[in-house]
């Protein structure tokens, strides 16, 4: 008898506990053998269809080589076509969201909705795909060894199933401390200690953190130290953050960047962007443009949401000599819209999309709308930039000129050096001179610009 047969009877004859000389047991686990049957039929489909994007990037459908979670669905044959009310659903992720699947992806997750019948609900099993050193593609299932440690990638880097960032909040999502995720402060401790040694140093990093809140430092660095000899970058960016912000002997600058360094040497995408955040404004060590942006670009490659937007950033500042080139604006707003897609907004990210629709497509209402949802998060740049298109025809206007210094003023209120300047502008065009001299003198003490420019405009009417 076809097998589809068998299945169809036993579905219509489970109420009477028979199925065609089968018992009810045999026929649960004729179902349960076909559903997994066919899920591993699926997952080789799929695994083949990784390879191609590695392999033969020209016969795949190119979207289905970007990972960020989109669904096979639609390139693979429909449900109905493998078991019918079996296999639900399909999805296929890289945790480098926003990067392509190349031989430098170590590992993707397969997720597959699943119902073993009609009368249980919908279940979710999760694969991990390696890529291995010598280029082979295998599986490993949720909850397997493999599974939830670093993976070797073909370039020789160790990385973690997130390699978005190794981090204690995604520490707390996997095996087995999700399990005491919810557990008050000295149940978590004791638990922790009572877990076997981790070779990847994921419960020191987990129990330091408890213990240096709770106040206990000197066994915190200890546990981060002992983390950090396993590989952990999660330890050692922790370590960087406590001599580099830490008081007394926790103080050393220069053991900080050292951390630093090494935690962004191995792949930290926090690390990356911190130093490049710090050899941006050259307080710790000395301005290096170039080298801040080759660390925002490697956290970009890395997938990094932030990484993007500082690399956009970098772009944009140069060698403090702003934009020249039609090349270099493009090159800035592809970054913006790539941090963009991976829902980044953060920062001065809506204020920056607008100056790209700006610049690219020449939409003033629709950068307007991008400043907007700026102006609701309360990003600074997205309140200067409304406040000036608002003045824009006429800065004497009283309904234009009442919302541009509400604007202003909660982007003064966040010290935005920009904000001073333009609202010593806006007084000073509509007359209110001291007003005008005293956010001038302010923006000036900030470095802004556009403040010394009132400020000498100002003392030239006085």
């Amino acid at each position: 008898m076809p097998f589809k047969k068998i299945l169809v009877i036993c579905l219509l004859t489970s109420a009477a506990a028979a199925c065609i000389g089968l018992t009810a047991y045999a026929c649960s686990s004729l179902q349960k053998t076909y559903v997994k049957s066919t899920i591993r039929k699926k997952t080789d489909e799929i695994l083949h269809e990784l390879e191609k994007c590695v392999y033969d990037r020209k016969t795949v459908n190119a979207s289905l080589c970007r990972n960020g979670g989109r669904s096979l669905n639609s390139f693979f044959p429909s449900a109905e076509d493998y078991g019918g009310l079996f296999i639900e659903g399909i999805r296929v992720s890289g945790f480098d969201t926003g990067t392509e699947i190349t031989r430098n992806t170590d590992i993707a997750a397969i997720e597959i909705r699943i119902r073993e019948s009609v009368f249980y609900p919908a279940s979710i099993i999760h694969y991990a795909v390696q890529i291995t050193q010598d280029q082979k593609f295998i599986i490993h299932e949720e909850g397997s060894d493999r599974y939830i440690r670093h993976f070797e990638s073909a370039d020789g880097k160790s990385r973690s199933l997130s390699p978005e960032e190794d981090s204690a909040d995604k520490f707390w999502n996997i095996p087995p401390y999700r399990d005491i995720a919810e557990a008050d402060t000295s149940e978590k401790i004791r638990l922790l200690k009572a877990l076997p040694e981790d070779e990847y140093g994921r419960t020191e990093v987990l129990l330091a953190g408890i213990l240096y809140d709770n106040g206990d430092s000197d066994t915190a660095v200890n546990l981060y130290r002992t983390a950090a000899a396993k590989g952990s970058r999660a330890a050692l960016y922790q370590l960087a953050l406590i001599y580099l912000n830490g008081t007394g002997d926790m103080n050393d600058s220069a053991k900080g960047i050292s951390y630093l360094t090494e935690a962004a040497e191995h792949g930290s995408n926090e690390a990356l962007n911190h130093l490049g955040t710090l050899l941006t404004d050259g307080t710790l060590i000395p301005e290096n443009h170039d080298m801040a942006a080759e660390y925002f670009r490697k956290a970009a490659d890395n997938g990094s949401a932030e990484g993007f937007y500082n690399l956009g950033k970098s772009i944009i500042n140069g060698a403090n000599t702003g934009l020249t080139s039609g090349a270099e604006i493009k090159s800035a707003c592809s970054a913006f819209r790539s941090a963009y897609e991976l829902h980044y907004e953060k920062h001065d990210i809506y204020a920056y999309l607008g100056d790209c629709l700006i610049s690219q497509d020449s939409d003033i209402i629709g950068a307007h709308r991008l400043y907007r949802k700026g102006v609701q998060l309360n990003q600074p740049l997205s309140l200067v930039k409304t406040a000036n298109l608002l003045t824009l025809a006429d800065p004497t206007d009283r309904e234009s000129f009442k919302e541009a210094e509400e604007l202003l003023l909660r982007a003064v209120a966040l010290r935005h050096p920009e904000a001073y300047g333009n609202l010593s502008r806006l007084y000073f065009l509509n007359g209110r001179m001291d007003e005008a001299e005293r956010y001038a003198l302010e923006g000036s003490r900030l470095h802004d610009s556009g403040s010394a420019d009132i400020l000498n405009k100002i003392r030239a009417v006085r």
